[in-house]
């Protein structure tokens, strides 16, 4: 049909419309085209009776228990068009079914219930022994690494009692590091240790602190006798104020203890100071 063919043009050049003009211009063939069809239609002849577009309509409302309104205009619910819909589907070509073409789906395999609590059970036992095994070993690097600072803060105190000629040392001198306050409370932390094994032995001279390493003959003998009495306590406060004050009064550049990850300590300087 010519205008069918017409209609189909018009479709393909609408891609092409930029610009409103254009849009009006296929407006106006598609109108012109519907005319058209609509004559040809109401022309078209069974040798029973014509086809009239208007006849055509008032049947549909008739049958969809439509209305019309005052201006003339058709009213007919939603659900009505849908009812239509359903009992003229099976005049118009359906769709494709879907078939495989592979054979059938891969059959699901059924999995017991009771297997899969037992499972979930196992899987929680093991986490939580993963978790306990993973806080042990946790712990015990902790404690690891607490037991190496300590030994290496003992390691650096007879290394720099010995270079002093086996006087004692200052206490602050020994404990703080210049560079970091963290470090000197770590250092304090872990002198405490020596301190409770008995291993340093503190004096007061000049109204400061001073400590040097015990003997390990005295240690035992000291262990044996102290069986049973009181030791002599102090806690200890430091402010990074006071560690400022300490730091520039007793004129400290370098630290005794080694930080941690420095295996060595710093070099003894000569002429430590004794009082």
């Amino acid at each position: 049909m010519a205008q069918n063919g017409a209609l189909n043009e018009a479709d393909a050049l609408y891609s092409r419309v930029k610009h409103a003009e254009e849009a009006v211009l296929d407006a106006q063939i598609c109108k012109q085209i519907s005319r058209l069809c609509r004559q040809r239609a109401e022309g078209f002849s069974t040798n029973v009776q014509g086809f009239h577009a208007q006849e055509y309509a008032n049947k549909l409302i008739s049958v969809m228990n439509g209305s019309k309104d005052e201006n003339g205009n058709a009213i007919i619910p939603q659900l009505n068009w849908v009812r239509l819909g359903q009992a003229t589907k099976g005049l118009f070509a359906r769709g494709p079914s879907l078939q495989y073409m592979n054979g059938a789906l891969t059959e699901t395999k059924i999995t017991n219930k009771t297997h899969l609590v037992k499972q979930k059970r196992m899987s929680q036992k093991e986490n939580i022994h993963v978790t306990k095994s993973t806080a042990l070993k946790e712990t015990e690097k902790s404690d690891n690494l607490t037991e190496a600072m300590v030994q290496a803060a003992y390691g650096s105190l007879v290394t720099y009692f010995k270079a002093n000629g086996k006087r004692p040392i200052n206490y602050f001198e020994f404990v703080i590091d210049p560079q970091s306050f963290g470090s000197t409370v770590e250092n304090v932390f872990h002198v405490s240790f020596l301190v409770k094994e008995n291993r340093v032995r503190f004096s007061i001279q000049n109204r400061m602190p001073f400590i040097e390493p015990v003997k390990r003959k005295t240690l035992e003998t000291t262990q044996i006798g102290d069986e049973g009495n009181s030791r002599n306590q102090a806690v200890l406060v430091l402010s990074m104020a006071q560690w400022r004050q300490l730091k520039q009064h007793l004129k400290i550049t370098n630290a005794m203890i080694p930080r941690r990850g420095i295996t060595a300590p710093a070099k003894p300087k000569k002429g430590m100071r004794t009082e």
